[in-house]
């Protein structure tokens, strides 16, 4: 992901999970926050953080408003049509972990996160 500038600044601090879809008004858009509504402490214990790349509309990545091309330029990096929804988990190490083609509870979210090494590292004090 160090292709994409407001990403980078991500790398080796945080995880990301990017919400590739539509709009904010999309049905998969919308269930896929309300999987995240109220787990602001599991996400924080995880690094993760959760970004929106959307077609139309304002897209950002925790604080950082992405510029449109960027935006542009990360949907077609990930294959994904105007009118699709994808989710992808990004590693601290800036690679893509995980794909979900639909809304994915977050727990399936945090049971991968938890599974990768480096969160194993993380969580017996040796990173």
């Amino acid at each position: 992901m160090s292709d994409f500038p407001a990403l980078a600044s991500f790398s080796g601090s945080h995880r990301l999970l990017l919400l590739l879809a539509p709009g904010t008004h999309s049905p998969a858009y919308e269930q896929q926050m309300e999987q995240f509504a109220g787990t602001e402490a599991e996400r924080q214990a995880r690094d993760l953080v959760i970004g929106w790349v959307l077609y139309e509309g304002e897209s950002r990545v925790g604080d950082t408003v992405l510029e449109a091309d960027e935006a542009r330029a990360l949907r077609q990096h990930f294959g994904v049509d105007d009118n699709d929804f994808l989710a992808v988990l990004v590693g601290k190490d800036g690679t893509a972990k995980e794909t979900y083609q639909a809304p994915v509870a977050a727990a399936a979210v945090f049971a991968a996160i938890d599974a990768m090494p480096m969160r194993q590292q993380e969580k017996t004090g040796d990173a």
